[in-house]
């Protein structure tokens, strides 16, 4: 379904009507100049329909996220087999992965394929991380903390599996809470055809200042607003970052992109159930080697049994001390 049917009050105009324009510029400047103003209103119009919009949905998200299973597998993909082969540490990148909640409580287990199976679970009774090292059957407590301490691992949770918070989120952040930051400026909103399908997104641009602290950030995101504005693709510009040099090893200022692409499957009540998630880095003339690609193979709806949240789910029977 096309942006542009949902409101042909506030929508912008779609793609194809401004193509036309851009190849009539001259004229459009001279005998056009009630349209580019009006052009520009729509554009207003469309941000303010992503404000209006955007929090009941994000929360929709949010809520449906919370309340089911997902598994699937988190993999290293090589795209630059030469440069890869310089780097270390890419080996480990590679994990299994299982993520479910019940609205009240979440959890996450990941298993990487050379290292310690890592559980995060933030429950309203008890909140805890278990590490099982490998060729280990038992899992061993690394942290505790009872009911009534002030502690909310959801956050960790969610990191750990970034396909459990692709839709609402990037770069581990959710995408409400950084857009409602004072710093942050939302700049404008368009439509944008939908490379995956014959309606439209809505690409919402953003930027955060340079500061005393930190260089100048910006960035975009694509929304489906037909699909509960679930975020289909982002693009983030960090500059003044140190980075290294291959060649001389030195660091020094450059300015570096990250990317994220998330894909969905079937529709629930109007929510897309998440398919693939694929994250990457590029700077100046080039990509980094590798895709990060976090694959779901199991996707069932509905909460995860109370039981599953507690220390006798993992095996460890009696309560340690926090």
């Amino acid at each position: 379904m096309s942006v542009q049917s949902r409101s042909a009050e506030t929508w912008s105009p779609g793609l194809a009507g401004r193509w036309a324009l851009s190849g009539l510029f001259a004229l459009a400047t001279v005998v056009l100049p009630e349209a580019t103003a009006q052009a520009a209103q729509d554009d207003d119009g469309l941000l303010h329909q992503f404000r209006a919009e955007y929090p009941e949905q994000f929360h929709r998200l949010v809520e449906f996220y919370s309340n089911l299973t997902m598994e699937g597998r988190m993999e290293a993909e090589i795209v630059d087999a030469e440069t890869a082969a310089r780097l270390k540490g890419l080996q480990n990148q590679n994990a299994t992965w299982e993520f479910g909640g019940n609205g009240d409580a979440i959890r996450s287990i990941v298993t990487p394929d050379d290292g310690p199976a890592l559980v995060v679970v933030s429950g309203p009774e008890v909140a805890f991380i278990l590490e099982k090292p490998p060729g280990s059957e038992a899992y061993a407590v690394s942290r505790l903390w009872a009911e009534g301490d002030d502690v909310d691992l959801s956050g960790r949770v969610r990191r750990s599996v970034p396909a459990s918070m692709a839709p609402f989120a990037f770069l581990n952040e959710s995408i409400l809470d950084f857009i409602s930051r004072p710093e942050c400026t939302l700049v404008a909103a368009r439509e944008v055809d939908d490379p995956d399908g014959e309606g439209s997104l809505v690409e919402v641009t953003w930027e955060v200042p340079a500061s005393d602290r930190s260089p100048k950030f910006s960035g975009s995101f694509r929304f489906d607003p037909a699909a509960s504005w679930v975020l289909r693709s982002y693009e983030t510009l960090h500059e003044g970052v140190r980075i290294r040099d291959e060649a001389t090893g030195e660091f020094n200022p450059g300015i570096m992109n990250t990317h994220g692409l998330i894909s969905y499957d079937t529709a629930s009540d109007g929510i897309p159930r998440v398919k693939e998630v694929r994250t990457w880095r590029s700077g100046p003339g080039r990509r980094s080697p590798v895709d990060i690609v976090s694959t779901v193979t199991r996707f069932e709806e509905g909460p995860v049994p109370p039981d599953a949240f507690t220390l006798d789910a993992f095996g460890i029977e009696e309560d340690p001390a926090p």
